[in-house]
């Protein structure tokens, strides 16, 4: 017997969409125009390295083939790029990207701007070594789940949205929450429709010819009847109302926010019995080393925030392999659950609450 669906996850009205998708920042348009910027700054790269290549072809004849590809690859992955700046630019003014280039450059802008293709490949290029990945992740994120497979789910540092699907698929009512705009968009395009793009591993490749990987992306989901929405937000200032989710996932993300501030946050939109869920290494993109917390330390912070924490497991998992790389990322991946235990909790007194306007 088919499960019930769950209630829809409510939002307030956002201040301000981007391709449709609902944003929900501080200072919007300037976060915004520092991620336009971080996509520009990438865009001159990957032209100037096109056009290295270029030149390359025609100065060196018995690497022709092998540059003019790189060319090529360059030239289309900036398309691509292209294609997501235009869409954030309808929503800014010239006036507030000036503004933006006075500011100090931003982790989180760039972060989207050079990870955006290397995350359309492994979610959606439908590649074997890109689906082992995910399925080593999607294996993780069952266990840890149990039996609690339906109810309102968001996923944090979404990307472009595979797991969140795979939720969706299950039954849950997903919103995939993503900071980074670029990444927003690229997973909107590719709901418009496949578009082509390169994997270019210029280092430790076995072959020249391995150096450059052609890929389609395909928007392709487990059940195309149930998608996640896209919502672009701050993992540790959601709009979303106290005690209104079922389920919180982390997926390669509870590193890239200071634990401090995640926390309380996932708290405080969990209801009893809610449950966190976390797969993933413990890199850290955090600036400062008491962030670092080691595995145990962080499963006793989520116990003094009144979560049951389960049994920690460890798996072994390649991140972004290519074939044909002599590199390899492997990462030794923690995957626990968190579930939320009934207590008073009083929410920081910097956080502006659900739906209200950001205006900062």
């Amino acid at each position: 017997m088919p499960c019930a669906r769950p209630a829809a996850l409510v939002l307030p009205p956002p201040p301000l969409a981007v391709a449709g998708i609902p944003v929900y920042l501080e200072r919007a348009h300037e976060r915004l125009s520092l991620q336009a910027l971080a996509l520009e700054r990438t865009l001159a790269r990957w032209r100037q390295q096109g056009q290295l290549a270029a030149t390359a072809a025609r100065r060196r004849p018995e690497r022709a083939a092998v540059m003019e590809k790189l060319a090529e690859a360059f030239a289309t992955n900036a398309g691509v790029l292209e294609r997501v700046r235009a869409r954030l630019l309808e929503v800014l003014t010239a006036d507030t990207v000036l503004r933006a280039v006075s500011q100090t450059r931003s982790d989180e802008a760039a972060y989207g701007a050079e990870e955006l293709l290397t995350l359309v490949r492994r979610d959606w290029s439908h590649e074997p070594e890109a689906e082992a990945e995910l399925a080593r992740m999607r294996e993780a994120v069952g266990d840890a789940l149990g039996t609690h497979r339906v109810g309102r789910a968001l996923v944090l540092g979404a990307g472009l949205g595979r797991m969140a699907d795979e939720l969706a698929a299950q039954g849950f009512a997903v919103h995939a929450v993503e900071l980074s705009a670029p990444l927003a968009i690229a997973r909107a395009l590719l709901r418009e429709g496949n578009f082509k793009a390169y994997a270019i591993a210029t280092r430790n490749a076995y072959r020249a010819l391995d150096q450059v990987q052609g890929f389609e992306a395909r928007f392709r989901p487990p059940e195309p009847g149930r998608t996640a929405m896209s919502v672009i937000a701050d993992a540790t200032r959601l709009p979303h109302a106290d005690k209104s989710v079922d389920l919180v996932l982390s997926v390669y993300f509870t590193d890239v926010v200071p634990p401090a501030k995640l926390i309380p946050e996932v708290k405080r939109v969990l209801g009893p019995g809610g449950r966190f869920v976390h797969v993933g290494p413990l890199g850290y993109h955090a600036p400062d080393a008491v962030d670092h917390l080691a595995a145990d330390d962080l499963l006793d912070e989520f116990r003094l925030q009144s979560f049951r924490v389960s049994e920690p497991r460890w798996f072994e998992g390649a991140h972004h392999a290519l074939a044909g790389s002599l590199h390899e990322c492997r990462f030794h991946n923690l995957a626990f659950s968190a579930v939320s235990e009934a207590r008073f909790f009083a929410r920081p007194v910097a956080h502006a609450g659900p739906g209200v306007p950001y205006s900062r």
